[in-house]
């Protein structure tokens, strides 16, 4: 599929890009990313903006310490390397990844910098955007560095209830211990051991080791959670 059937074919789309030159939209590309793949790395150096379109990408950050951090989820459509492109940065702060198969349409960086500053409206809108992801950030950093291993554990299965629970009476947290440390940055022993403490409460209760949780445990764990703070 071309960029002009893209455009036309999503409406949100279509307003995000009104205000591109046709010179620009003219060297647009799109490009299929499969599952699990790179897309960019931190440190490499910036050459593209990208749009995502279709698909879901993870922004992740190693540290020296070896550990992977997983602090962002992103959605179409949004914009990837705006940051650093707007802060005139030579390399990409994070490493982003395909969560699974995705689409982007991806404008050098170049381009997407002579195309910022005559678009006021996009401008705006990726101002928008970059000010509540800090603010989100801000947010989950200030809690992160506050929280003990069993509070954050605890903030992370009422989150994760409260997004699949549907009209189920028993949840399964359907992600693995290690995917569950790298969400909220701890280490997998942490996580067995706060699941263990939490399942001898009562507070969930873990079957073939995975983690379930029921909607009067929910309310249960809210409740701890509201008393804490």
């Amino acid at each position: 599929m071309q960029f002009d059937d893209f455009l036309f074919s999503e409406p949100q789309l279509k307003e995000l890009l009104v205000g591109m030159p046709e010179k620009i939209r003219a060297k647009v590309f799109l490009k299929k990313i499969p599952a699990g793949e790179t897309l960019l790395k931190k440190g490499e150096k910036v050459e593209y903006a990208y749009i995502l379109i279709g698909g879901e990408l993870k922004v992740i950050n190693e540290f020296e310490n070896g550990r992977i951090y997983i602090f962002e989820r992103i959605r179409p459509i949004s914009f990837v390397s705006e940051l650093e492109i707007l802060a005139g940065e030579m390399e990409y702060v994070s490493t982003v990844e395909t969560v699974n198969n995705c689409k982007v349409l991806m404008i050098t960086a170049k381009d997407f910098a002579k195309w910022i500053a005559c678009d006021h409206a996009v401008l705006l809108k990726i101002s928008q955007i970059l000010a509540k992801k800090m603010y989100s950030t801000a947010s989950k950093t200030g809690t992160a560095n506050f929280l003990s291993g069993i509070r954050k554990i605890q903030a992370y299965i009422i989150k994760y209830y409260q997004e699949n629970q549907g009209n189920i009476d028993v949840l399964l947290i359907d992600k693995k211990r290690q995917q569950i440390a790298d969400e909220i940055g701890v280490s997998v022993k942490t996580i067995n051991r706060c699941v263990d403490k939490l399942n001898s409460a009562g507070l969930v209760f873990v079957r073939s080791g995975k983690i379930y949780i029921s909607k009067g445990q929910y309310a249960n764990l809210l409740l701890e959670i509201q008393n804490f703070k």
